[in-house]
């Protein structure tokens, strides 16, 4: 079993901006990919990504679980747990 988070970022949304300095300083102890959704609208469209910040959980390659909008850290960690 193997978990990713996929990171939907974007230089115009404060609040992915603030997310991502909050989740720089935190170990989630699993792999983290960021995707700039400017540089990436098809994978963005793939995703169904409407609402930034965005946070998908793979397991095994298949989304699993996701997160928008305004995103406390435990709510990431609680994701985590519930696949792991």
């Amino acid at each position: 079993m193997s978990l990713k988070i996929i990171q939907f970022i974007a230089n115009y949304s404060n609040s992915a901006k603030l997310l991502d300095k909050q989740m720089a300083d935190k170990d989630f102890g699993v792999d983290i990919q960021k995707i700039d959704i400017m540089s990436n609208v098809g994978l963005a469209n793939t995703y169904g990504v409407k609402t930034l910040p965005c946070i998908l959980l793979l397991k095994d390659g298949v989304e699993v679980d996701r997160l928008q909008g305004n995103i406390p850290l435990r709510l990431i960690t609680e994701m985590i747990n519930r696949h792991s």
